[in-house]
């Protein structure tokens, strides 16, 4: 399965903003900044703070997040992204479900785990399995009776959050 990083690496959502967040809730490691900030370096990008961490070795993680919101800011993503870092992170994570190759079942289980690990968030509501629509608890069903599919809803949800993005 296609990990978070490369899934927004792959959508080209991937900015240090981004990467601050991931690190933040422990879902990228400083090695993964190390690799990024060397391929940008690879591309041409001699910033300051691109040379700082692709040449970073064992840096402490909170060294490693003031550099990439130094960077953030000096690109002008500092307020654009860091509101919407975590967003990506769980639309890389519901795109990661999609697109796996693993049983509906399994599927159910990590949209669950997901779910669980942005804290429940509002707009995921329909994604979990013990979800009851209105118009179903209005007719009296309960879970266990669910009439929607969580994975139905999930697909819901990336199509609105791909075309917030601009993500096909």
């Amino acid at each position: 399965m296609e990990s978070l990083l490369d899934t927004l690496r792959g959508a080209g959502l991937l900015d240090p903003g981004v990467l601050a967040a991931g690190i933040e809730r422990g879902w990228v490691s400083c090695a993964d900044v190390v690799a990024f900030a060397v391929e940008r370096l690879t591309a041409g990008d001699d910033r300051s703070e691109v040379l700082e961490l692709a040449a970073a070795d064992d840096e402490e993680p909170a060294w490693v997040i003031d550099v990439l919101r130094r960077w953030a800011r000096a690109d002008g993503l500092q307020s654009e992204r860091a509101e919407s870092a975590e967003r990506l992170w769980m639309f890389a994570a519901l795109l990661s479900i999609s697109r796996s190759e693993i049983s509906p079942e399994e599927q159910l289980d990590r949209l669950e785990e997901t779910y669980a690990t942005f804290g429940y968030p509002e707009e995921m509501r329909e994604c979990s399995r013990y979800y009851v629509p209105p118009q179903d608890r209005a007719r009296g069903i309960r879970i266990g009776e669910v009439t929607s599919s969580p994975l139905v809803a999930m697909n819901r949800l990336l199509s609105q959050i791909g075309g917030e993005l601009g993500v096909p």
